[in-house]
């Protein structure tokens, strides 16, 4: 098998542990497809794809990081031929051996809530490539004059471990589709004792009562329009406090679409819940009156200002999503067909809790949280660092003010005119005879 340069060994090192050819291979011999021999095995493809996304170059500069003998064009059909079945698989795998290292480390305990574990649940939009394949699946966004404009945007939704920072699950989507549609599949993975944060937009009767039926517990933000009342369909049954009601919701009679019929009529008639609402005064936020709806009814064991505290907490997610985005680069995708685009994606993620067992490693050293090492800090690291032992001097970085920042925007004027018609139309407008004749006029 081909192997990597020695500038880069330390990097080889942890590809090798967590995705070695031995759990390739029994990957392979589970699929039915049939593999030969190749300069480029499975594995070196699934490793030079990692590599690809860490250092953030593009195929034809893997050559300067590996002695893989082939060209850029070589790599590329070596990873279309890679089945997608089998990439996920190695990749769950690798994710759930990360999970077991970072319980190793004693992180499986840490920032729980009175003995539960706490997830977070979010979606996030990036874009991919403008191909017809990509733009069927997920579609263009679009104007209002109803044209579809710019490039794909996928949704995925993800379930974060707030203990480790790892994400354990990822369902792609299109963006124009809900999450509900979706949380079927999501609730597989979350066994009892499992604590859902997530925002307003996924509170629902119908997930709460399947977080309930699998012994999980949730804790979300409630839209205004969503407030129980002395009359309806969400009753206020008792006052447990001040801004503390222990409310009653009734399941509606119209069924919503992402429940089957018979599903629907599985779920219990009504539920029991709690609604606390607080005032929130940290700045650098803008919401100051903040409604939440949760499973723990009982006042004693989880008092409304924990609760409260427990909220607060979900905006790790969207941090998570920054350095997911930002800092490795998931914002744009370079692949131009579905399946490609879905194979970066897991790489991406993979890479992602990679770097998140390096921050946990070197928080244990430094005897800090997790979130106080810096992400691109761990991310140079991890690329060019040669010695394990120089992990101890990763970045701490101080609990820094949010501040506050003016919802306002800058002048328009940009390099670029704005884009007001579809890249198709553009394309036949500059290559037309009369533009370029106008063009050669104005010259």
């Amino acid at each position: 098998m081909a192997t990597i340069t020695g500038a880069i060994a330390q990097v080889n090192l942890h590809l090798q542990e967590l995705v070695p050819e031995s759990l390739v291979d029994q990957t392979l011999r589970q699929s039915p497809r049939k593999f030969r021999r190749r300069v480029l095995p499975p594995v070196v493809t699934i490793h030079l794809l990692l590599l690809q996304l860490l250092y953030q170059v593009a195929l034809q500069g893997l050559r300067h990081l590996t002695t893989v003998p082939a060209s850029a064009s070589a790599i590329c059909q070596a990873w279309i031929r890679l089945p997608l079945s089998v990439f996920y698989q190695v990749v769950e795998q690798a994710t759930a051996e990360l999970r077991r290292r970072a319980q190793v480390l004693g992180v499986s305990a840490e920032q729980g809530f009175g003995g539960l574990r706490i997830v977070l649940l979010d979606a996030m939009s990036f874009h991919t490539q403008d191909t017809p394949e990509l733009a069927r699946r997920y579609r263009q966004g679009g104007n209002q004059h109803k044209r579809r404009l710019g490039y794909p945007v996928p949704k995925i939704l993800c379930l974060l471990d707030f203990a480790s920072g790892m994400i354990t699950r990822v369902i792609d989507l299109p963006a124009h589709r809900q999450e509900h549609r979706v949380l079927g599949r999501m609730l597989r993975v979350l066994a009892a004792g499992d604590l859902v944060r997530a925002d307003r937009g996924l509170v629902s009767f119908g997930f709460l009562a399947q977080l309930l039926a699998r012994q999980a517990q949730a804790c979300l933000r409630l839209p205004l329009y969503q407030l129980a009342r002395a009359t309806g369909c969400r009753q206020i049954l008792r006052t447990l406090g001040p801004d503390d009601h222990l409310v009653q919701w009734t399941k509606s009679k119209d069924r919503p679409a992402s429940f089957s019929l018979t599903a629907w009529k599985a779920l219990p008639d009504t539920l029991i819940l709690r609604q606390i609402r607080y005032h929130l005064d940290q700045p650098g936020f803008r919401t100051k009156i903040i409604t939440v709806i949760t499973t723990l009814t009982d006042p004693v064991a989880y008092p409304a200002d924990q609760i409260a505290a427990l909220y607060a907490k979900r905006w790790q997610i969207e941090v998570c999503f920054r350095s997911l985005k930002r800092t490795l680069g998931l914002n744009l995708r370079a692949a131009r067909t579905l399946a490609g685009a879905r194979k970066e994606l897991r790489g991406y993620v993979l890479v992602y809790n990679l770097l998140r067992l390096v921050m946990l490693q070197a928080a244990l050293a430094r005897q800090v949280p997790w979130d106080r090492i810096g992400f691109k800090d761990a991310l140079l690291w991890l690329r060019h660092a040669a010695d394990p032992q120089t992990i101890t001097r990763l970045l701490v970085n101080p609990r820094r003010r949010r501040p506050t920042e003016p919802r306002r925007r800058k002048s328009g004027r940009h390099r670029f005119p704005a884009l007001k018609m579809t890249r198709q139309e553009y394309k036949r407008l500059l290559n037309s005879k009369e533009y370029e004749g106008k063009s050669n006029r104005a010259a």
